[in-house]
């Protein structure tokens, strides 16, 4: 949904990317940047819950706020939309947990016509086209569509996305989802790990994967039942009385068990619909997270369960990282695949520089001088 592309929100409210604004009945209504960081967040992920703690990061990463920063720019929203709590149009509080966006999410229009209501024929084939920028990796995604593939039939799969910085790990990963989301009807969580000096978060990623799937009632039901050790690492699902209820339970619980549970959650999950956990640089991982990675995937038993790892090579080379002999020692035993990353070639910049140019040719002095310097 990014872009600068106006967006439809309900009758006679739009948002303006390219001004950061609202435009409601025609007039443009400001907003403080963080207020409308959180509205473009929600726009971005409608008819599902976003957490406060997922809004949290997205809006104010790097930095410690409070909740109650978080409710203060959700009331400005609420009265610059004229939006009702009781009974919203736009955006609905879910006790404890977070909102969810359920006004409409249209695109309408270019943000540089302020008047404009509907795009020109040929902005629209544009658009559409815009996809097409993708060039090579046909053997990569060939890989990772046959993952999917074969992993809605039962079979766990490990796949690692390797290469140096800025090679196209994330803009390869992006289009092979961008192909099978609409028809696999698989559920796509995402982790990323954290760059950052010290000690790092135990489980980081997986836990970020865990809130992404306890969004409904019966994923967060079937995590406190068959995973509490992960359970209390969501307090907005706590109540006083579950506090109680699991001190007993979770006593002496070891890292062995955490390992254990989740494998058993994700199975559990995994029986209704393929599960996607999509682990973003892993170079920057914890120790307990690499454990946790090994774990599932030298698991037998089936499961619709597909794991897609986002790693730079030369980190796990130079900083010794334990997942380097982790995953060396998976490939050698089958449980993973790996897709190296190579520099595209000059004919792959020249099919590039064609797209973007909007299928003019260009010279191959032109596409030959722009590859060595990329």
């Amino acid at each position: 949904m990014r872009g600068t592309q106006r967006i439809r929100l309900g009758e006679s409210v739009e948002l303006d990317p390219a001004n950061e604004c609202l435009i409601v009945g025609g007039e443009a209504v400001s907003l403080r940047p963080k207020v409308y960081g959180v509205l473009r967040h929600l726009v971005d992920h409608p008819d599902r819950i976003v957490t406060k703690d997922e809004l949290l990061e997205s809006v104010w990463a790097g930095t410690y706020v409070g909740d109650s920063v978080l409710k203060v720019c959700v009331r400005e929203l609420r009265t610059a939309l004229g939006d009702d709590t009781k009974a919203p149009r736009f955006i609905a509080t879910v006790h404890r947990r977070g909102y969810r966006f359920v006004g409409e999410v249209e695109p309408v229009g270019d943000a540089s016509s302020p008047t404009s209501r509907a795009q020109p024929e040929e902005q629209v084939e544009s658009s559409s086209a815009d996809h097409s920028t993708f060039v090579a990796r046909s053997f990569e995604l060939a890989h990772l569509e046959d993952a999917l593939t074969s992993v809605a039939g039962g079979e766990r799969r490990l796949v690692f996305i390797s290469g140096a910085a800025g090679i196209g790990k994330t803009t390869l990963l992006e289009e092979a989802l961008r192909r099978v989301s609409s028809s696999s009807g698989a559920r796509m969580v995402r982790g990323r790990c954290q760059g950052t000096a010290g000690s790092k978060e135990p489980y980081l990623p997986f836990l970020e994967c865990v809130r992404g799937l306890i969004q409904d009632d019966s994923g967060a039901a079937l995590l406190r039942r068959v995973a509490p050790t992960w359970f209390v690492q969501c307090p907005w699902l706590l109540e006083d009385d579950d506090r109680a209820a699991l001190e007993g339970k979770l006593y002496g619980a070891t890292q062995s068990r955490m390992l254990r549970e989740l494998s058993v959650f994700l199975d559990e999950l995994s029986q209704e619909q393929t599960v996607v956990l999509i682990l973003e640089d892993l170079h920057w991982g914890d120790s307990a997270s690499v454990d946790l990675l090994s774990f599932l995937a030298t698991r037998d038993s089936p499961a619709r369960l597909l794991i897609l790892a986002v790693t730079r090579t030369v980190e796990l080379v130079v900083d010794a990282h334990p997942l380097r002999d982790v995953k060396r020692e998976l490939l050698s035993h089958r449980r993973c695949t790996e897709l190296p990353l190579e520099l595209l070639g000059p004919e792959d910049v020249s099919q590039m520089v064609r797209h973007r140019l909007g299928g003019e040719s260009v010279s191959p002095e032109v596409s030959t001088w722009l590859f060595s310097r990329t």
